[in-house]
């Protein structure tokens, strides 16, 4: 099977205040990459303005590592080496 990957934006208010509770985005983001695990999706790939915190916030408890940047935004990924579906988005 080749590497196959997709692109995901999360969609955090970055005027909104962080809290520790899981938000929509949080809840949204998780679900997209363990439907993209469970479909044999080896790479997740998402970017965010430098000024959205939230979203960078969202990404990384999420499981995605910063993947580099330029002088528009911030990029993360999370991969797996792996082919079984997992519960759990970030292993």
């Amino acid at each position: 099977m080749s590497p196959r990957g997709i692109s995901a934006s999360p969609l955090a208010d970055p005027e909104q205040d962080s809290t520790p509770e899981l938000r929509a985005d949080d809840v949204a983001l998780r679900g997209l990459l363990l439907f993209a695990r469970a479909r044999g999706v080896t790479c997740v790939k998402g970017d965010t303005d430098h000024d959205n915190i939230a979203s960078q916030h969202v990404m990384i408890a999420a499981g995605m590592r910063p993947a580099g940047q330029d002088e528009r935004v911030r990029y993360f990924e999370i991969a797996w080496t792996d082919t079984t579906a997992n519960t759990d988005a970030r292993s």
